[in-house]
């Protein structure tokens, strides 16, 4: 389970490293997530992830908000033909904490990924399908009530996380089951820790959350990410020692080989930005069409 906020720009650039600022969106909100999980089917064995992210962009790209939800729909419906056609590389949901319950997990998103792992205690309780209680360790306590909901293909994860020379890894995680929107969630910090600091700094545990939504029966494809290289260095940054890793992970039955890419020239031809916006503009409009016929569809069946 997990909630979406919108949150103020000085919030949200506070957490996020030099070479990052938050993604804005209309009135100058930066948008946060704060995701719950329990994985019972996993490569890795069964373990809890709770995980903070604030979408973001690289400085100086001129990423935006249009190329940003092209690549969101893309992702969503898994057209690779947009994606080949223009994808914003320059934008991403930034990992600011991700605590697990298994040194191995941690141990596996340290290593490959460099996502911000710490080893945590939680419980949680799906078991009602109208209600969901996530507890981390002394940290936070949240607790989901739904009634009529709404349908959607989740949302995939396309993460950011810092490595030690200070280039970003990009991540595209797609998925493959279904979101369902509406309720309340009730949030409650109760002791300190590197996600119940995140989530005061943030104001997540004062206000009420944007959207809220549940899914029961995670399918994930895990991917090696791509390395794109620190855009503001004043100053040779070493290099840190190379790591050996197994030469494949498999997370939620997909497999995928781990050492991230660098980042390569793309061979090809310019696009016209202002073609790019009014095709990703028309394509939009066609997702939209397309959740509000999969939520009908569902809610028929």
């Amino acid at each position: 389970m997990g909630a979406f906020w919108l949150v103020e720009e000085t919030r949200a650039a506070e957490l996020l490293p030099d070479n990052l600022e938050p993604l804005l969106l209309p009135g100058r909100n930066a948008a946060v997530g704060l995701f719950m999980m329990d994985y019972r089917n996993s490569t890795l064995g069964p373990y809890g992830e709770v995980g903070i992210g604030i979408q973001a962009v690289r400085k100086g790209t001129g990423a935006t908000l249009i190329g940003y939800l092209w690549d969101l729909v893309a992702n969503v419906f898994h057209v690779d033909e947009m994606l080949s056609l223009f994808e914003q590389e320059d934008s991403g949901l930034y990992v600011v904490t991700l605590p697990v319950t298994t040194q191995v997990s941690v141990a596996g998103g340290r290593e490959v990924w460099g996502f911000p792992k710490y080893l945590a205690e939680m419980q949680s309780d799906f078991s009602d399908p109208k209600k969901a209680s996530f507890v981390l360790g002394d940290e936070f306590s949240a607790t989901l009530e739904q009634g009529f909901t709404v349908p959607t293909p989740g949302l995939p994860f396309l993460t950011y996380t810092e490595q030690p020379n200070a280039d970003i890894t990009r991540t595209k995680i797609r998925v493959g089951h279904t979101f369902r929107w509406g309720g309340a969630l009730e949030l409650n910090v109760h002791g300190d820790g590197p996600t119940a600091t995140a989530i005061k700094k943030l104001g997540l545990d004062a206000s009420p959350a944007l959207a809220v939504f549940r899914t029961d029966g995670v399918k994930a494809d895990l991917p090696a990410g791509k390395r794109l290289p620190f855009l503001y260095s004043t100053k040779d940054i070493p290099t840190p020692p190379p790591s050996i890793v197994s030469d494949k992970y498999v997370f939620e039955g997909f497999t995928a080989p781990t050492p991230p890419v660098e980042e390569t020239p793309r061979a090809g031809y310019e696009l016209d930005p202002a073609l790019i916006q009014l095709v990703g503009v028309l394509c939009l409009i066609g997702g939209c069409l397309g959740l509000v016929v999969y939520a009908i569809l569902s809610i028929d069946e």
